[in-house]
C-alpha cells in the first residue's frame, strides 16, 4: 500500500554547484573575447553603412564581382584577398539548448595562427567554458544530455582559411559553426513507478544497494548528529534525479524508519548523479555560528548559502552539528582563520557567522618578486634572521573577489610551521604596503607545529626565524628559489641593506579559487 505522509515530500535534491551545473553556468561565460549572437546582430544593424562605406574600395564583396583568384563568388564564401584583416570571422560555438540552458556564444579568430577547430575547442576546455567527452548537462527544459563531440562543416583538424566561413549581416563579420553533438539520457531513480515507495532495496554496515535495479549503484548512509536549537531540511533542487533519500521513505519495518521527515538519517546517492551535491540546509540562531566535523570520507562545501552545507559521500558517514561563538574556516594548506560571532543580527534574521562562513581562506606562498620585496623590507628592520617564508594571505568570497575585515574587526590566523622553520624563535612578521614591518606577537604551539596571530587586515605575512641576540652583517643571506631549488643563491635584500639575511623559502601554492 502506498504510504501518503502530509508534509513529506519526494527529496529530489541538490544544489547545482558542482562540476555537472556549473558546466551550464560556465558555457554562459563567455571568453574576454567572446561576443553573444546579439551584440553581433545590433553592431551590425548600427555599422553597416559604415562597413559599406569604408570597404568598398578595398574588398571585393563575396557574389558580385571576380575575386584575386578570379572565380566567382558564388558560395558566398569570405574573400580571400589583402584586405582580409579587416574582417572580423567568427567561431560559433552552438551548443544546441533552445530551452534556456547552454548559451550559444562565439569568438574571433586570427587566420593566420593556423588553428583548427579543435585546437579553439582545446583552449575553451582549458578555460573551463566547454564540455569533456561523457559530461552530463541538463538543458533548460530540465531534460538530461551527455555530450559526444563536435561537428562543424568544416573539418575540424584542418587549419580555418577564409573560405570555411559565411557572411553575417555586415559583411564584415564572417562566421562558422561548430555545433555540439548530444545524446539523451534517462534519469534513473530508485522509486516504484508513479508511487513515494522505494524499490526493494537491502542496507549493509549504512550501505543501501537495489538489487533489482544495480544501475542505482550504492547509497551512502549519512548520519545527523546535531544539537539543540537547531533543525534540518534537505529540500528539492535543480537534479533531475533522486540525490537523497530520507529515512521516513523506508520501509516501515526498517529499523531505520522514522515517519518524521528530516529526523537525520538521509542515504546520498554514491555515484553524486554526475557530481552534484547534497544540499542540507541547517537552521540555527543567528547570534551562534555552525560548526561541523564530518567522520567519514566525503566532502563538504559551506558556499551555497549561509545555512547551506553541500555534501557529497564516498562511504558511510556521521556529521557533527555544534553551535559555537566562533566561526572557523579552514583551506587545504591546513591553515584556519577564526573569527568571533559579534551576537548582531541583521534585518533579515541573519548573523555574521551566515557572511563569515562563505568565505575562503587563502594561504599563498609568495616566490619571485613579490617574496624578494618582502625579504628586503624584513632583512632591513630586524637583524638575526635566519629563514623565512613570505605569504599572502587574504579572504576571498565565493565569487573569487577578496573580503577586507571590516573596520573594528579582527581575527585569529592560524598556519602550519614549514618544515624549514623552527619553532623556537619563530615570529610573524607583518609587511605593509609601504615597506612598514610589524612583528604580529605570534603565538607558538611546538606541539601542534603551528603558529597563530591576530590581525586587523590582510596584506602581505612573513614567517621567519630570528636569531636572539644577533648583529648584522656576519653572514651573507640566503634565498632558496620559488622552483624549489635547493641551491642557496643571494638575497638582494641584504646585499643592498648590508645587513644579515635571511634565507628566503618560496616555493609555494599557487591561489585556490
Amino acid at each position: 500500500m502506498m504510504r501518503n505522509r502530509k508534509g513529506v515530500q519526494r527529496v529530489v535534491s541538490v544544489v547545482a554547484s558542482l562540476a555537472l551545473a556549473t558546466s551550464s553556468i560556465a558555457a554562459c561565460l563567455a571568453p574576454a573575447t567572446a561576443w553573444a549572437e546579439d551584440e553581433i546582430e545590433t553592431l551590425s544593424v548600427e555599422t553597416e553603412t559604415d562597413a559599406a562605406n569604408t570597404l568598398a574600395a578595398d574588398i571585393t564583396t563575396p557574389g558580385t564581382e571576380a575575386d584575386s583568384k578570379g572565380t566567382q563568388g558564388e558560395n558566398e564564401t569570405a574573400p580571400e584577398t589583402e584586405a582580409d584583416a579587416t574582417i572580423t570571422y567568427l567561431v560559433w560555438f552552438r551548443l544546441g539548448d533552445s530551452t534556456g540552458g547552454p548559451t550559444d556564444y562565439g569568438i574571433d579568430v586570427d587566420l593566420s595562427q593556423g588553428k583548427t577547430l579543435n585546437d579553439l575547442v582545446a583552449e575553451q576546455r582549458a578555460e573551463g567554458v566547454l564540455y569533456d567527452a561523457g559530461d552530463i548537462e541538463m538543458f533548460g527544459d530540465a531534460s538530461l544530455h551527455r555530450f559526444v563531440g563536435w561537428e562543424s562543416t568544416a573539418p575540424l583538424d584542418e587549419p580555418l582559411e577564409a573560405s570555411d566561413f559565411a557572411p553575417m549581416t555586415n559583411s564584415a563579420y564572417y562566421s562558422l559553426d561548430i555545433t555540439a553533438i548530444w545524446e539523451d539520457v534517462d534519469a534513473v531513480d530508485p522509486w516504484m513507478p508513479n508511487s513515494d515507495r522505494l524499490l526493494p532495496y537491502t542496507i549493509e554496515n549504512g550501505v543501501m544497494t537495489f538489487p533489482q535495479n544495480p544501475e542505482l549503484g550504492e547509497w551512502y548512509q549519512l548520519t545527523v548528529n546535531k544539537a539543540d536549537g537547531m533543525t534540518l531540511d534537505v529540500p528539492g533542487g535543480s537534479a533531475p534525479w533522486t540525490m537523497t533519500i530520507d529515512a521516513c521513505y523506508l520501509d516501515s519495518d526498517d529499523p531505520l524508519y522514522n515517519p518524521e521527515p528530516n529526523s537525520g538519517v538521509y542515504f546520498l546517492r554514491g555515484d553524486r548523479g554526475g557530481d552534484y551535491y547534497t544540499s542540507l540546509w541547517v537552521s540555527y540562531p543567528a547570534d551562534k555560528a555552525l560548526s561541523y566535523q564530518l567522520n567519514g570520507t566525503g566532502t563538504i562545501l559551506r558556499t551555497g548559502g549561509p545555512q547551506v552545507l553541500s555534501i557529497q559521500l564516498d562511504s558511510p558517514a556521521t556529521l557533527d552539528l555544534t553551535l559555537s561563538g566562533e566561526t572557523v574556516i579552514t583551506n587545504a594548506q591546513g591553515a584556519t582563520l577564526t573569527h568571533t560571532v559579534s551576537g548582531a543580527v541583521d534585518a533579515e534574521g541573519m548573523g555574521d557567522d551566515g557572511l563569515w562562513s562563505m568565505l575562503s581562506l587563502v594561504t599563498n606562498w609568495l616566490g619571485e618578486d613579490a617574496a624578494a620585496a618582502a625579504g628586503d623590507a624584513v632583512n632591513t628592520a630586524i637583524q638575526g634572521v635566519t629563514t623565512m617564508y613570505v605569504y599572502d594571505i587574504h579572504l576571498e568570497d565565493p565569487n573569487g573577489a577578496e573580503f577586507a575585515i571590516p573596520a573594528g574587526d579582527q581575527v585569529t590566523v592560524t598556519l602550519p610551521i614549514p618544515e624549514k622553520l623552527s619553532a623556537e624563535n619563530l615570529h610573524v612578521f607583518h609587511v605593509a604596503d609601504d615597506g612598514t614591518v610589524t612583528d604580529m606577537n605570534a603565538t607558538v604551539d611546538a606541539a601542534a607545529g603551528t603558529v597563530s596571530f591576530t590581525t586587523s587586515h590582510f596584506s602581505t605575512f612573513v614567517l621567519a626565524n630570528v636569531a636572539p641576540q644577533q648583529t648584522a652583517a656576519t653572514n651573507a643571506s640566503e634565498t632558496l628559489t620559488a622552483t624549489g631549488d635547493a641551491s642557496l643563491i643571494a638575497c638582494a635584500g641584504a646585499a643592498l641593506s648590508g645587513l644579515a639575511g635571511a634565507g628566503l623559502v618560496a616555493m609555494g601554492f599557487k591561489r585556490r579559487r
